[in-house]
């Protein structure tokens, strides 16, 4: 049984081919303007115009990227729903190579004039992106290397995750509807049953679920090593000083502040013991 999804509003405003064309030549645009033109760099009002055009990038989104992704979702096995998705994977990571240019650059913008972008009134609607380019600085590549870990990625991460939730998907399993009748079921349809009001439905569904799961626990593992590996090897050419150090960055916070809450909550863990020894007198 397949989860069936309406996803034909993704193609009402026109043809994949048409979007994909608007986009690369939006992408081609910017680049042949900006990437020999160091004036954005240098002067404030030059960089506000670089990037209103950068902003108007994201209004040629590649909707048929998240099309397929999501057939993907209701059917890993299908061989064409994975080769279109493949393909257009590998034409939004061109794309993406094409146009890096633009916040490498603006990373390697010295701290003196950082300081001067950030006060100019007329970058405020960008101050924040800004500010998050120059906080990541450090940890940003040069073009190249830039370049190659976009395309590695796949095959270092991606791939792996593609590869474990096929495996896991391809698996059918007996088990019982909302009526208590038998059906045979894929991993999302066992999945979805876990919501069921019914105690023996959702009990079924666990118990088929973890069968599957232990039948590819060792493909799993190979996936969870390989991941890590790729991350510890990416945060050490990054030089990031901890595992987390990338995530709070990207998440705009401070590591202290994790930190201080994560020992804050582990000193009072009895609260939440005391309030579920309540629950269950109560109960």
């Amino acid at each position: 049984m397949k989860t069936e999804w309406d996803l034909s509003h993704l193609e009402k405003d026109g043809s994949f081919e048409e979007k994909r064309k608007e986009r690369e030549e939006a992408i081609n645009e910017f680049v042949s303007k900006w990437k020999n033109n160091n004036g954005y760099l240098e002067n404030p009002e030059v960089l506000k115009e670089a990037l209103e055009g950068y902003e108007k990038l994201s209004e040629t989104s590649l909707d048929e990227e998240y099309y397929y992704w999501l057939k993907s979702q209701i059917d890993q096995s299908d061989p064409e729903i994975k080769a279109r998705l493949n393909k257009i994977e590998e034409f939004s990571k061109d794309l993406g190579n094409k146009i890096s240019f633009f916040t490498i650059s603006l990373s390697k913008i010295p701290m003196e004039k950082q300081r001067v972008f950030l006060k100019f009134p007329g970058l405020k609607h960008y101050w924040h992106f800004l500010e998050r380019i120059f906080k990541m600085a450090k940890h940003i590549l040069s073009q190249k290397e830039e370049e190659m870990m976009n395309l590695m990625s796949s095959v270092a991460y991606s791939n792996w995750e593609k590869m474990t939730s096929e495996f896991l998907s391809k698996e059918g399993r007996e088990v019982l509807d909302e009526d208590g009748k038998l059906i045979k079921a894929t991993k999302e349809k066992i999945i979805s049953l876990f919501q069921s009001k019914n105690k023996e439905v959702r009990d079924k569904a666990a118990k088929e679920f973890n069968d599957i799961l232990k039948k590819h626990v060792d493909v799993a593992e190979a996936e969870l090593n390989s991941i890590l590996e790729y991350k510890k090897i990416n945060d050490k050419l990054r030089n990031y000083e901890r595992a987390d150090s990338s995530v709070h960055l990207h998440d705009d916070i401070r590591t202290v502040v994790v930190d201080e809450l994560t020992k804050t909550v582990t000193n009072r863990f009895d609260i939440s013991k005391r309030f579920y020894k309540l629950k269950a007198n109560l109960l």
